[in-house]
């Protein structure tokens, strides 16, 4: 017996078996690796025609926006947020984050009666992959609700509410939160009574895993950016005061995620959209912030990768749209890396057959997912 114990033993270390067993915990009892991931959903439609509309009538100008708001309700349908729902809990099956920023996770309530949701039927399919998570903080956005003519030329109204959401897992505590709307946001929108507001805000929160240091995330979605235009003086602004709230946290490490709406500026072009000042007035304010996936990746890869856009309609299969490197992980703190960061949802794998035609695929959003793996005492 005590011969084949040794002989056991001799073939776990020549065969690296001992060590394996001794490399699954670390010396310091650290739970390992600290996963974070940042992705906006997608609302399922290009709403700007709509805001358009109806800020032309604020103003005293023509304007139809029924016409826009029927498009945009079946673009939302096509894009299939039930299927979409599936296929962004898979990826999170896969990459198992402890730490998610969701932006523009909406909800819709259209004239004949249907709702859809994205947090309800992702927090179902989520269990059913077996994983368990819980909502850290929910941050309200927009709520608006609108009368419609319908195509058949009836009445009937329309309403749609979206909100960004921390998700962790379910071990992890939370503690110490913080809701935030910016000092400045897009002007309100009178419309015959009905006042539209499109708030934005900051999410903060410390969290801790159990045997390892406590760590804040700040999450946030600052608003678009048309470039050289007023838009994007109150993205600025927005950017300014997330920095000031960056600096001021000294206690522990702190990670920023979530749609920046600017690019970094190795990437993107001014052209497209957006610009990289207000990633730049971050940087400079909340000084000693690094940008985790340029540390995690060479110069060659990091060169004109976007997170940022399929096309609108999520069936097309077109490569995305250089619009830049908006979605971010930013971080500081002593003795914390960025070992691996990496792109989600954009593997034709990734894409997700619809409920309501078996022909049509589609993307899981029109942005990236963006995961990250830190080191350090987290």
């Amino acid at each position: 017996m005590v011969k084949k114990y040794l002989i056991f033993l001799w073939l776990l270390v020549f065969t690296g078996g001992f060590v394996n067993i001794l490399s699954c915990a670390s010396d310091n009892g650290s739970p390992g690796d600290l996963r974070i991931s940042t992705q906006n959903l997608y609302l399922g439609a290009d709403l700007s025609p709509v805001v358009t509309a109806i800020a032309t009538i604020a103003a005293g100008g023509l304007a139809n926006p029924s016409v826009f708001i029927t498009n945009a309700l079946d673009d939302i349908r096509a894009n299939d947020i039930p299927s979409r729902a599936v296929a962004i809990a898979q990826i999170i099956a896969r990459e198992e984050p402890h730490v998610i920023g969701l932006q523009e996770v909406s909800s819709f309530k259209f004239p004949d009666g249907d709702e859809f949701n994205f947090l309800l039927p992702l927090q179902s399919e989520l269990t059913k992959e077996g994983l368990n998570y819980k909502i850290a903080i929910e941050v309200k956005g927009a709520d608006i609700t609108l009368p419609v003519t319908n195509p058949d030329g009836s009445a009937g109204m329309v309403s749609y509410k979206s909100s960004n959401v921390i998700l962790v897992e379910d071990s992890l505590q939370v503690s110490d939160k913080e809701i935030k709307t910016y000092n400045m946001n897009l002007p309100p929108i009178s419309l015959g009574g009905t006042v539209l507001s499109f708030p934005r805000s900051y999410a903060r929160a410390t969290l801790q895993r159990e045997g390892a240091s406590p760590f804040v995330v700040v999450h946030t979605h600052l608003e678009a950016n048309p470039a050289n235009s007023d838009i994007e003086i109150i993205q600025g602004i927005q950017a300014i005061e997330l920095g000031l709230v960056l600096a001021r946290i000294t206690d522990y490490p702190v990670f920023l995620i979530g749609d920046l709406n600017s690019f970094a500026p190795d990437t993107g072009d001014a052209a497209t959209g957006a610009t990289s000042r207000s990633y730049e007035a971050l940087a400079l304010i909340a000084t000693g912030l690094t940008d985790a996936y340029l540390e995690a990746n060479s110069a060659t890869e990091t060169t004109a990768n976007s997170t940022c856009c399929f096309e609108a309609d999520l069936n097309i299969t077109a490569e995305i749209t250089d619009y830049g490197r908006v979605d971010h992980i930013l971080y500081k703190g002593e003795g914390i890396t960025a070992s691996q960061v990496r792109f989600t949802g954009n593997e034709v794998g990734d894409r997700v057959t619809t409920s309501t035609s078996p022909a049509r695929t589609i993307w899981p959003s029109d942005h990236l997912g963006v995961v990250g793996t830190f080191s350090g005492d987290l």
